[in-house]
């Protein structure tokens, strides 16, 4: 098979609407198969969106076949450790467990900092809630604009200005920072990743995102 080569269109393109539509859709708008987009994005170090994970798990917990439907509790359906205190797993279970007070060897007091590696932006440990690491740690771009400003509105962001992104400590100021609406955080996070020569597909990158949802909710439904 003769070897397809990538044009500069077609890594604008995936560029632009990897991170939002999924990959089997844009390996159909561009012709290729989705091996080789999977291929290439990585090579180019993109990465799917939040939303667009969630939403695909979603889709996929609902399917009938998922094993999560397989395996859920049926209504009457009785667990097998109903009525049983201390349920033990055996084996060196007991050994293992954390007791009272311990803590892991990963935790860090309220007030430390560290980097995170998936955004590259410096966070303070602000609580030691249970749950999901974003509820202990906080962006310090953003704490430092809500010490003056309150609470960040609903559909806006707080982030750095063109330029001025930093994990010193000393250098993110509140004038380093502002705040803006989804769109032009979409807006700012596409044209940046794109060659200057190809920066006007990045105006076009909401139709094209849409045209493909569109295309890939019809042929579901048909």
């Amino acid at each position: 098979m003769k070897r397809r080569y990538w044009t500069d269109e077609d890594v604008a393109v995936l560029r632009a609407t990897y991170a939002h539509c999924n990959t089997a859709n844009i390996a159909r708008t561009l012709g290729r198969e989705p091996a080789h987009i999977q291929a290439k994005a990585n090579a180019l170090g993109l990465k799917k969106s939040r939303e667009l994970i969630a939403a695909e798990a979603l889709a996929n917990s609902q399917a009938p076949g998922h094993g999560f439907k397989l395996h859920q509790f049926r209504k009457g359906q009785v667990p097998l450790n109903k009525g049983v205190k201390g349920w033990d797993s055996g084996g060196r279970s007991h050994a293992t467990r954390f007791k009272a007070g311990e803590r892991p060897h990963t935790w860090m007091p309220i007030g430390s900092y560290r980097l995170n590696k998936g955004d590259g932006n410096l966070e303070r440990k602000v609580n030691d809630l249970p749950g999901a690491n974003h509820i202990r740690w906080k962006p310090v771009h953003r704490l430092v604009w809500e010490a003056v400003h309150g609470p960040v509105p609903d559909g806006q962001r707080v982030v750095f200005k063109p330029g001025r992104h930093s994990v010193q400590l000393d250098l993110i100021t509140l004038d380093a920072v502002e705040l803006v609406d989804m769109a032009e955080l979409m807006r700012r996070n596409s044209v940046h990743r794109l060659p200057p020569e190809f920066a006007e597909l990045a105006r076009l990158r909401g139709l094209l995102v849409r045209a493909i949802n569109r295309k890939a909710r019809e042929a579901a439904a048909s």
